[in-house]
């Protein structure tokens, strides 16, 4: 099979990514894969191959306003190719691309849904993400496959789009589960913050999604209960700013700690003592699948794939912002209490079911979920 996909993931420029891993494997499964990914000038990316039948073309647009067009010239130059399949990463500005393209050389169109974007949430957002969900309702109708990360996308689908049923496939986003559980840390958490009694775990971009100033409404809260507890904010975005102004308001600044990104990030899991999400909406949110895969019980928002580890067995508890009291207890009482961590194996069983234990598995599903996109004739 010859796939053309379209992409915003610029991880594929990285050779030490997971993302770069799974292309290595999709080189296994399809005959050819051009990957057309939404890029900047200024990012300075070349197209290069990561294998002899895998070919990633950046963009190299001037801004983001040029991606589709850019993306369009980059297919025609390619499309000797014979392309089997066009597979896209959301139902908007991949998608229209995608869509474009798919229906200028009769082509099948296959979509993805990393956002959940039929979540009321995310149409709040922000006025470009509701433009989006009108783009998306236009989109997703015409496509011959849809995958899906979570029960949760799906349904949202499904509540919008009733008819597309036969056509949405549930792949979650590949977790090395396996890993995670059986990698030591390789520090002490412990020993590299003493001044923490309690250690909270956060792992998440910086941005209006995540909803990070509500984490720390509700940090401050438990910090009634435990004063020694120590948040860990780990990761990166715009909202930098926001959160040091809101912690030097609350005065807790000596109690939260503002990390980079870390590559060892399962240290940080196996030290800590609860793993804490507020994110007003996920598609999946592979960290949670993380944080539990190293025995972290987890307090989070009901998204993502949160309620399929909760009715599972796993240590998550679920909890709404909108109630920070309650939520601050949830984590308080963690904080408290031992670690019920007993039904944790048959959680992880029910994701490694969906993703397949390694990356080869994952790479055949994605790729039998292209092939069902084939035989199917969009509306």
């Amino acid at each position: 099979m010859n796939v053309l996909m379209i992409s915003f993931d610029r991880h594929l420029f990285d050779s030490t990514s997971d993302v770069y891993a799974r292309f290595v494997e999709y080189a296994r499964v399809f005959e050819t894969l051009d990957v057309l990914v939404y890029t900047k000038k200024s990012h300075a990316f070349t197209p290069f191959s990561i294998a002899p039948n895998v070919h990633i073309y950046p963009t190299n647009s001037r801004s983001p306003l040029f991606y589709i067009p850019d993306a369009l010239y980059l297919a025609r130059t390619l499309h000797r190719k014979n392309y089997d399949v066009v597979s896209v990463q959301d139902g908007s500005e991949t998608g229209l691309a995608g869509w474009l393209i798919a229906k200028r050389y009769a082509l099948p169109l296959h979509m993805q849904d990393h956002a959940d974007v039929f979540d009321p949430a995310f149409a709040r957002e922000s006025f470009s993400n509701t433009v989006r969900v009108c783009m998306a309702h236009l989109l997703f109708p015409r496509a011959s496959g849809i995958r899906v990360v979570s029960e949760r996308s799906k349904s949202h689908i499904l509540s919008a789009h009733p008819r597309l049923a036969s056509r949405i496939s549930l792949l979650p986003v590949f977790t090395d589960i396996a890993s995670f559980i059986s990698t030591p840390p390789a520090f002490s958490l412990r020993e590299q913050y003493p001044e923490y009694g309690k250690i909270v775990v956060m792992a998440s971009r910086f941005v209006p999604q995540k909803d990070i100033p509500a984490a720390l409404d509700i940090f401050e809260r438990v910090l009634v209960t435990h004063p020694d507890a120590g948040l860990l904010l780990i990761g990166e975005g715009p909202e930098h700013k926001t959160i040091s102004r809101i912690l030097a308001e609350k005065g807790i600044e000596k109690s939260v700690r503002i990390l980079p990104w870390q590559k060892d990030i399962i240290s940080y899991y196996k030290g800590a003592d609860v793993f804490m999400l507020t994110s007003q909406y996920e598609s999946y949110c592979r960290t949670l699948v993380e944080a539990v895969a190293c025995g972290l019980p987890v307090v989070s928002t009901d998204v993502g794939v949160a309620s399929t580890l909760h009715s599972s067995g796993a240590p998550v508890l679920l909890a709404d912002t909108k109630n920070p009291e309650d939520f601050a207890a949830q984590v308080s009482a963690i904080l408290s209490g031992e670690r019920d961590t007993a039904h944790t194996t048959e959680a992880l069983a029910v994701i490694t079911k969906m993703i397949g234990t390694n990356e080869k598995e994952y790479a055949h599903m994605f790729a039998d979920g292209l092939r069902r996109a084939c035989a199917t004739t969009a509306i």
